[in-house]
């Protein structure tokens, strides 16, 4: 149980996975707000911290209920991180809010962050104080609409994430070129119908010429749904597992 949050087992439906049950569920109130979301936790041994990766599920993944943000085309990414094969060699927590229906990450025409990502920003600030989490070791990634979340909070907050996953997003040049510091693996289906694959090149572009850490992989028939073939890349986890945050030194 986090601190003042309680988590609750939620029954499996007749078609939902098993993996899914070990996911529990909890609502993150600050104020007159709340936020839905669904929590992994990793076998904990004392003394030990854990890294923590915070998904950002697509329009799909919108709703009240905290369960459309990991089931369906959004259910790759948390099956990926719980599976036995990851936990074994990247034992981490795995953070899901869902963002209220009608509501998006961010402003689409100015790439600014919007409510329901800054509560997500603050429901992750206070699980990494309540666990056991490595702050060295907290990773961000999300597809669709989660991916321009995920470009924009890289952006907004440099010094929490040691790196972050896009898939199939984009986001502001400008604003990247300008502060982003932790490696990116972008993602993305060169046909593209929904997100243009222009929009993950444009940003490749940027890094590339500021000389900032990068992978870049394009899928050359992929479409938008390219979530299968993202988790199933063999060297994702050892890229990821790789990569520390360097925090500031304190002042004695």
């Amino acid at each position: 149980m986090l601190d003042q949050i309680p988590l609750e087992n939620v029954a499996l439906g007749k078609k939902d996975p098993s993996w899914m049950a070990d996911f529990k569920a909890g609502e993150f109130k600050l104020g007159s707000k709340s936020m839905l979301f669904r929590l992994y936790s990793p076998q904990v041994e004392e003394g030990k911290t854990y890294p923590l990766v915070l998904w950002l599920h697509g329009v799909k993944g919108r709703g009240q209920d905290n369960q459309k943000q990991i089931s369906a085309g959004n259910s790759h990414a948390p099956a990926f991180f719980s599976s036995a094969a990851v936990q074994e060699g990247f034992p981490a927590f795995i953070l899901v809010p869902q963002c209220p229906g009608h509501k998006f990450w961010i402003n689409f025409t100015n790439n600014r962050i919007r409510r329901p990502l800054k509560l997500a920003m603050t429901l992750l600030a206070h699980i990494a104080e309540s666990l056991p989490i490595d702050a060295t070791r907290v990773y961000v990634g999300g597809q669709s609409m989660g991916a321009f979340a995920t470009w924009a909070i890289l952006a907004e907050h440099p010094d929490v994430f040691a790196a972050g996953i896009p898939v199939a997003g984009g986001g502001s040049t400008r604003k990247v070129k300008k502060a982003l510091k932790a490696p990116v693996w972008i993602f993305h289906g060169a046909a593209d119908p929904i997100v243009r694959v222009a929009r993950s090149r444009d940003m490749v572009e940027v890094l590339t010429l500021a000389d900032k850490p990068h992978l870049y992989t394009e899928f050359p028939t992929g479409r938008h749904d390219i979530w299968p073939q993202v988790f199933a890349e063999p060297e994702l986890i050892a890229w990821l597992s790789a990569l520390r945050l360097e925090l500031p030194k304190r002042r004695r």
